[in-house]
C-alpha cells in the first residue's frame, strides 16, 4: 500500500511507471469514480509521449499515443482504454485489444470489465480515496512474472507504508 498525499504524489508514481515500463506491458487502472485513473493515465502518457492534451477516452474507449524515441530509445505505441461503459468483451474485439497484448504498452482503465484471463501478465494499480480528500491509497496487485517485475522495481523507487 502507498500512501499519495495529493495530486503531485500521483504524477510522481505515473512518472516512475513510465521511466520503468516497456512495451508489452499492460497496466490496470481500479478504483471508484474521481479516484485518479485518469490523471495517473494522462501523466504516465505525458511522461511517454510528451503529449499535454491527454482526454479520458470514456466515450471513444480508445486512444492511441505514439511514444517518441527521447524517454526510452524506442518508438512504440501506448493504448489508452476506459472500459467503463463496454458492455461486452466483444467489444474489445473490435477495438483490436487481443493484437496490442504482448506488443504495445497497454494502460487500461477498468480492466476488472475483462474476464480474469484476458490480459494475461498484467500489473494493477488500485486508486482508492483516503480520509484526506486530496489523498489516494494505491494498492499494486501482479499476476504474472513480467508484472511482478515492474512492480518490485516501483516499490523499490517509492515509499511504501
Amino acid at each position: 500500500m502507498i500512501v499519495l498525499e495529493n495530486e503531485l504524489e500521483t504524477v510522481a508514481l505515473a512518472e516512475a511507471f513510465a521511466n520503468n515500463a516497456k512495451s508489452g506491458d499492460i497496466i490496470g487502472l481500479s478504483g471508484s469514480l474521481g479516484a485518479g485513473k485518469s490523471s495517473f493515465a494522462r501523466a504516465f502518457i505525458n511522461a511517454r509521449c510528451e503529449v499535454d492534451d491527454v482526454p479520458s477516452p470514456t466515450f471513444t474507449l480508445l486512444q492511441i499515443y505514439e511514444e517518441n524515441s527521447i524517454n526510452n530509445n524506442t518508438k512504440g505505441s501506448i493504448w489508452h482504454l476506459d472500459l467503463y461503459r463496454i458492455n461486452d468483451v466483444s467489444e474489445v474485439y473490435e477495438l483490436g485489444l487481443p493484437e496490442a497484448i504482448g506488443h504495445d504498452l497497454l494502460i487500461i482503465e477498468w480492466p476488472e470489465r475483462l474476464p480474469s484471463d484476458f490480459l494475461g501478465d498484467w500489473l494493477n494499480l488500485r486508486l482508492d480515496f483516503s480520509k484526506n480528500p486530496d489523498a489516494r491509497i494505491a494498492t499494486l496487485n501482479d499476476y504474472g512474472p513480467r508484472s511482478k517485475i515492474l512492480r518490485d522495481i516501483l516499490i523499490s523507487q517509492i515509499s511504501t507504508v
